[in-house]
This record gives C-alpha cells, structure tokens and sequence, in this order.
C-alpha cells in the first residue's frame, strides 16, 4: 500500500511542476525568418511576422530593434493578451545594396528571459528584368495618382527564358492591400501577363508594400515585387523646399499640398537641370538654379547610408 502512494504521489507532483512551468506568456511567431528573393535595388519591400501569445498571462514587447537604418519594424501593440497576437512588419530599403543581404531584427520582452528573432534575406541586384529563370517587366509597381482621374491598378509581364515549364506560386499575396491576377504557369519561352489591383479601400492612402512569389526551378526561385502608390505634388501647386538636417520638407502655399520626407526613406532622387529636381516620384520646378552643393548634399543624405551599411 505504501510504494502504491509513493508512485502515486510522484506522478502528482510531477502534474503540478508541469503546470507551474507553462504559467505565463509563451512567445510563438508565424515563422523565424522569410527569404524575399531577388529584389531590385532603390526600393522597400515588406513583410509581416505574427507574434502570438500562447500562454495565460500578457506578454509585454518592450522593444523591437531593427539593426540599421536601412530596416523599419513597426508594431501594432506591445501588450498581448494571452491567445491574442501582434503584427509586426519589417520593412526593408535596399538602395544601393548589392548581392545577398540578411537582416535579423531582435524582439525584447519584459516577462521573458531571452529575446527573440526574425531573419530576413534578399538577394538585391539592379536589374531583376535580367533574373534567371523569370524576366520581370516592370520589376517594380507604381500606382501612383496624377491629379484627379482615379488610376487603381498596374500590369506586368512575365518572361520564362528558361527551357522548361514553370509552375508560379505565390507566397507571400498581396491580400491586405490589392488583388493580384497571376498566371499559375508559364511554359518555355512564353510571356504572360499579370495584373495588381488595389483596394477600393486603400485608394485614399500612400503605401509601400510587395509581394513575392516562388518558381518551381531548380533552386526555386523566388522574386519579391515592390509596389508604391503616391499623391503627386503638382498641378499649379507652388511653394517652398527646405534641406533640413534630417528631413526634405515641402511647404505648399495650400497646407493639403505640404509633405515631408525622412531622408532614410526616400529612395532615389535625381535632376534633368539645374532648375528642376526629382525626389522619388515627385517633380519640382524650381524657381532658382540648384547649386551643385545642395544636390551633392541630398544624394548623400539619401545614398550613403546604405553604402555606409554594407
């Protein structure tokens, strides 16, 4: 009767130690890392990580670090109830990056004694319209608005200048802001076409966003597709443009006209004379002539980051 209690009583005990160590929050993330691809250069490209709390008590994000300028990570909460989760996006710029490049954003929470990880890995080259198996054209979606006509889509090609047919798999859908019309197959040598429409929803918005699909090669290859959508500056509008320190700042005589951008997030800017200057999709006519320093200053608040990153 007493060895019966005793196995009986080791069998409890262990019961009881079992649920003392599952008390708390419990980390689980929809997945450790996501490979983009090829990506082109001078663009972001984005990914959402899901940060569930599987235990039974919150679980308070303290801190998500990126790594480097180059890297966004916004997130929506930092408090998450038990059986909730949080939605993490990190957003990556290439600009002037070459080859692959892996990022690996670190998750710090109160209540648990380690941080966590998220990878993300590119392979970033000039051109993806010259990518093997798949030539994209374009390999980058801008859906931006000129003026009042309503423009909510965008197409594409696709070119398989391989020998074999090849099957088109999506893994990461445009679903939170468009609808994506993707040929499944595409044989040897043929061109298909592939169009992106956005959200009735998200048409009063900016965005940077991607999606990215996978081929069925032998390497399985996969290519990542940046998609922008932005509110053109122009039309009559006049106004001021500041070089500031951190910030290139757009003071519009009417204030709905006004922007300003991060230098960090801007991804090219360029100049067809001295009296006018582009700034991503947004052509100024200026009304003096750009001195050499001034562009040379915002080709480098914009561009040597990224080299500087490397």
């Amino acid at each position: 009767m007493n060895r019966v209690f005793v196995v009986l009583s080791a069998i409890m005990l262990a019961a009881v130690m079992a649920v003392s160590v599952m008390a708390g929050p419990e980390l689980t993330i929809s997945e450790e890392a996501f490979d983009f691809g090829y990506i082109p250069q001078n663009s972001k490209v984005t990914h959402v990580f899901w940060l569930r709390n599987m235990g039974d008590q919150e679980l308070r994000i303290s801190k998500v670090t990126p790594g480097c300028g180059c890297t966004q990570a916004p997130l929506d909460k930092q408090v998450v109830a038990p059986g909730d989760s949080a939605r993490l996006e990190i957003i990556f710029s290439s600009k002037l990056y070459f080859n692959r490049v892996a990022k690996k954003p670190v998750i710090e929470v109160e209540n648990l004694p380690e941080p966590r990880f998220v990878e993300i890995v590119s392979y970033v080259i000039p051109r993806p319209d010259s990518a093997y198996p798949v030539k994209l054209d374009p390999y980058k979606l801008d859906i931006s608005q000129y003026g009042q006509a309503v423009r909510d889509r965008a197409t594409f090609s696709l070119t398989n200048v391989s020998d074999q047919e090849l099957t088109v798999t999506l893994i990461a859908p445009p679903d939170e802001f468009g609808v994506l019309a993707l040929p499944d197959r595409i044989a040897p040598g043929a061109t298909v076409e592939a169009e992106l429409v956005l959200k009735p929803e998200r048409l009063g918005e900016e965005l940077e966003k991607s999606f990215t699909f996978q081929v069925n090669d032998e390497n399985s290859t996969r290519y990542t597709i940046p998609v922008r959508r932005r509110r053109f500056v122009g039309g009559g509008s006049q106004g001021v443009l500041e070089l500031g320190e951190h910030y290139l700042v757009y003071r519009g005589e009417n204030a709905k006209d006004s922007q300003i951008w991060r230098y960090d997030d801007l991804e090219s800017i360029g100049s067809t004379g001295p009296y006018q200057l582009r700034v991503d999709n947004h052509v100024f006519d200026l009304k003096r002539r750009l001195r050499p320093e001034e562009y040379d200053f915002l080709w480098d608040k914009v561009n040597l980051p990224a080299i500087t990153e490397r």
